[in-house]
């Protein structure tokens, strides 16, 4: 159906009455019909297609309002997306290991081979390390035993409280000589309160450990 270009609401009746119309009221006249009956036929037939196209009017307002409501719908939502996707480009740019695909694997049935302790710490601190680390030896060789930076102190304290920097390869040795140190001490204690022969103290250091501490 062709779209109406007016409102029909804003149309009048014309006047059939008026000499303009006067051979339309001679073809409805006859020996039934006079020109006063003619006229109001031609009334009558205005208004039905009147009315009629007044339905049709409100059809095409309301095709047109829901129209451009789901284009203003349409336009709001590409919007949004445009935004959005501006958006993510955004996050893509400042954050690009968020955005790094994961591939689809199998869980590893074995475990994962890392360098030695110590070639990885020579890598957080960013130092040289020589290429022999990450080779299949060097992988093979991190399995059997796990390396200590040589560089690594710690500080012991062997007797009268004096504290010694000692390396960290030395660590049994400390806390076996620490643990001997509690058990006199706690000896000596105990029979001090019950009034026995109190134990002497622990005999210094050999020479052999004083150099093995650099003392």
């Amino acid at each position: 159906m062709p779209r109406l270009p007016s409102d029909p609401n804003l149309s009048f009746c014309p006047n059939y009455a008026d000499d303009a119309f006067i051979n339309t009221r001679l073809q409805l006249t006859n020996e039934n019909i006079t020109e006063a009956q003619a006229i109001v036929i031609l009334r009558n037939i205005w208004q039905a297609e009147n009315d009629a196209t007044k339905l049709q009017w409100q059809e095409q307002l309301n095709e047109d309002r829901d129209r451009l409501k789901n284009e203003e719908q349409e336009r709001q939502e590409q919007e949004t997306h445009d935004k959005e996707e501006a958006a993510r480009k955004e996050d893509r740019k400042k954050n690009k290991h968020k955005y790094t695909a994961v591939p689809n694997l199998d869980v590893p049935l074995k475990a994962t081979i890392l360098p030695s302790s110590y070639a990885l710490c020579k890598l957080d601190k960013g130092e040289y390390i020589e290429l022999w680390y990450f080779t299949n030896d060097g992988l093979d060789d991190a399995k059997l035993k796990s390396s200590v930076d040589e560089d690594a102190m710690i500080m012991a304290t062997v007797t009268s409280n004096i504290g010694y920097m000692a390396p960290l390869s030395f660590f049994p040795f400390v806390l076996a000589l620490v643990c001997l140190q509690l058990v006199l001490l706690y000896r000596l204690s105990v029979d001090r309160i019950l009034g026995t022969i109190p134990v002497p103290h622990p005999p210094p250091i050999a020479p052999t450990c004083a150099r093995a501490f650099r003392l």
